[in-house]
């Protein structure tokens, strides 16, 4: 048993003795005793701050879950586009919007409209609502969009949601967010619903009855009881929807489009394109990614802090 023992106490000597040449020629001939503590050590320092970051990340999305993309001074922000562009809060559409049991399709269609136009203000392109209206995602909401932010896309700097209550909630976008928020809607509420590009405006198509569709737009507070075909057939019926949009836009805000130029956009056949209905058919590939962000958020720091238990949890039993 005394031999056995030499022995193996031989074996670690030699082993340790050859771990230290290889690490002194590394080391440039510095003892390798102060090099192997200094290994364990960074070790250490990479699993608790590993650690650190998961718990910071877990502590930023619950401190998230306190904070609200609706900012209050929205309401009374004079640089919309529209006069008096929102007058319903977040908290009150979430009570009117679902659909009543009796209410005819034709009549929810055009109430969820106006209550979609009156809760989101066409407020776009500036440094306010990338900032203090959160057009840019906002890390504690989503950090993974916040950073995306960054990445110098157009499509990321100032983000459109796909999920129509985060949508609803920050209640700022141009007419694609008005058109994507009220598709999801309709869907959620059992009718089938598309978002529908035009020449440079977007606007949501509803099935109000078995092949009848009608057009909805929201951005102009607009409801089409038509669809697109007979309405690019007819474009005098859009004309007289449209009339009364030069009243409600801001005399100062300049770029607000004319009756005849929204006439346009519906005539122009050649540019104009039907999305599949559904919620993610305006973007598929981009309706994933949002879900798997808001995924990843709080999965990323969970798996971070597990990695990090059982890396101390192995390197104490050594």
């Amino acid at each position: 048993m005394r031999i056995q023992i030499t022995r193996s106490l031989d074996l670690k000597s030699t082993t340790r003795s050859l771990l230290c040449a290889i690490v002194a020629a590394i080391c440039n001939d510095k003892p390798c005793i102060h090099r192997i503590p200094y290994s364990v050590h960074l070790q250490s320092i990479l699993i608790r701050s590993t650690a650190t970051v998961a718990v910071l990340l877990l502590c930023l999305n619950l401190y998230g879950l306190t904070r609200s993309l609706e900012h209050s001074e929205l309401a009374n922000d004079a640089d919309s586009a529209f006069i008096n562009d929102k007058n319903v809060l977040y908290s009150d559409f979430l009570t009117s919007y679902p659909r009543g049991t009796e209410e005819p399709s034709e009549a929810y269609v055009e109430r969820l409209q106006q209550l979609v136009n009156n809760t989101i203000a066409h407020y776009w392109h500036t440094e306010k609502s990338r900032g203090k209206y959160h057009g840019h995602v906002p890390a504690w909401e989503n950090y993974w969009l916040y950073l995306l932010g960054f990445s110098g896309l157009d499509r990321f700097s100032q983000y459109e949601f796909f999920d129509w209550r985060k949508a609803m909630e920050r209640s700022i976008g141009l007419c694609s967010q008005h058109a994507m928020a009220m598709a999801a809607i309709l869907n959620s509420q059992g009718i089938r619903a598309r978002v529908v590009g035009l020449t440079g405006h977007v606007v949501t198509e509803a099935e109000i009855s078995p092949e009848q569709w009608w057009l909805l737009d929201a951005d102009f507070g607009v409801t089409l009881p038509f669809d697109l075909t007979e309405a690019q057939a007819r474009p005098e019926l859009i004309l007289e929807h449209y009339a009364e949009i030069p009243q409600k836009c801001r005399p100062e805000f300049g770029s607000c489009a004319s009756p005849s130029d929204l006439v346009n956009t519906y005539v122009t056949a050649s540019d104009n394109r039907r999305f599949p209905v559904g919620n993610g058919g305006f973007s598929p590939l981009g309706y994933r990614l949002e879900q798997a962000t808001y995924v990843l958020k709080w999965g990323f720091p969970v798996a971070l802090l597990l990695i990090a238990m059982w890396a101390m949890r192995r390197t104490s039993g050594r």
